[in-house]
């Protein structure tokens, strides 16, 4: 490196070392906040997809749907369509969940490792 990139790197360096603490104060307060809005979107999700299935398996499972012989044959193709696209849409929240939630309990319970991880894979 040149001199000049040196000395470019070096003031960069030292308006960085200014802000630290008040950028750290933040990034830490921000991770609570982060945290608990992850937390009630999820449990927000998981609500409205519980209430959509069973509000579709209530409609699609009529009394007279039954069949006498087998109570559990999915005969009615609208109980297979709500069927698959609640297991689709429960699958991809699930997995958005598992990959998501440590994240979340991190920024909730430790903060600290919640802003560092931010600062080196912002």
């Amino acid at each position: 490196m040149n001199k000049d990139t040196i000395d470019l790197l070096n003031q960069i360096a030292a308006k960085i070392g200014e802000v630290t603490p008040t950028m750290w104060a933040f990034l830490v307060r921000q991770s609570i906040i982060t945290g608990t809005t992850d937390l009630l979107l999820y449990v927000a999700v998981g609500a409205v997809f519980l209430v959509m299935f069973f509000f579709l398996l209530g409609k699609s499972k009529l009394p007279q749907d039954y069949n006498s012989d087998d109570p559990w044959k999915m005969d009615k193709p609208l109980f297979v369509i709500t069927t698959a696209v609640c297991t689709l849409l429960g699958s991809v929240y699930v997995l958005i969940f598992l990959m998501t939630f440590d994240s979340t309990v991190s920024a909730i319970l430790n903060p600290g490792y919640w802003a560092l991880q931010h600062i080196i894979n912002p």
